[in-house]
C-alpha cells in the first residue's frame, strides 16, 4: 500500500496596497476635505484627475515623500522607518510619468520589506500620486517556508498612476 500525502498551496497575488496604511510628508488641501490625502493613492480608484478626489498631493517642499505601510513583511521594498523610510535601499527610479499615464516596475526576485516610499529629492518639489498598486506574496519565514514552498522568484510590481496636475514631472525614487 502506497501512502502519500500531498499539500498544495495556491498563492494568488492581490493588490496589497488596498489593505495598507499610507502617509506623506505634507497635505496640500484642507485636512477635512477628501482632496490630497495620502490614502487616496491606495483607494482602488484609477481616476487620474486630481479634482475628482482620488489623488494624493503634497505642498511645494523639499524632498516630498509618500509612504505605504503594508502592515506585514512581504516580498517587497524596505523594512526601516529611519529618515521616514527614505533610507531604505533604492529599488527603482521614476524618470518621469506623463500625466494620466502609468509606470510599472517588475522584479524577477522579490525584495523583502514592509514599507514602500516614493520620494522626489530636491528643493521646491511637488509629489502627486493617483494610484499605487503593490502585488506580491507574504514573505515566508521560519516553519512557514517549509510548509508553503513559495516561489521566491515571483514577480513583484508597483504601478504608479500619475495625474495631470504636476506638469513639471521630476525624477522620483522608490525605496
Amino acid at each position: 500500500v502506497l501512502n502519500r500525502c500531498f499539500f498544495l498551496a495556491i498563492m494568488v497575488e492581490i493588490n496589497l496596497a488596498l489593505y495598507g496604511k499610507a502617509t506623506h510628508s505634507d497635505l496640500v488641501e484642507n485636512p477635512w476635505s477628501a482632496d490630497g490625502h495620502a490614502s487616496n493613492a491606495i483607494d482602488g480608484n484609477h481616476d487620474s484627475h486630481y479634482d475628482h478626489g482620488s489623488c494624493t498631493a503634497t505642498t511645494m517642499q523639499n524632498d516630498p515623500w509618500w509612504r505605504l505601510d503594508l502592515l506585514d513583511k512581504y516580498i517587497h521594498i524596505g523594512n526601516s522607518l529611519l529618515n521616514n523610510g527614505n533610507s531604505n535601499p533604492l529599488a527603482g527610479k521614476i524618470s518621469s510619468i506623463p500625466g494620466g499615464r502609468s509606470l510599472t516596475f517588475k522584479w524577477k526576485k522579490g525584495i523583502p520589506g514592509r514599507y514602500i516610499n516614493v520620494v522626489i529629492p530636491g528643493s521646491n518639489r511637488l509629489l502627486t500620486l493617483c494610484e499605487v498598486e503593490v502585488y506580491g506574496y507574504p514573505a515566508p519565514d521560519g516553519e512557514n517556508m517549509n510548509i508553503y514552498d513559495v516561489d521566491l522568484n515571483s514577480m513583484t510590481l508597483i504601478k504608479v498612476i500619475n495625474q495631470k496636475r504636476d506638469k513639471n514631472s521630476k525624477t522620483a525614487e522608490i525605496q
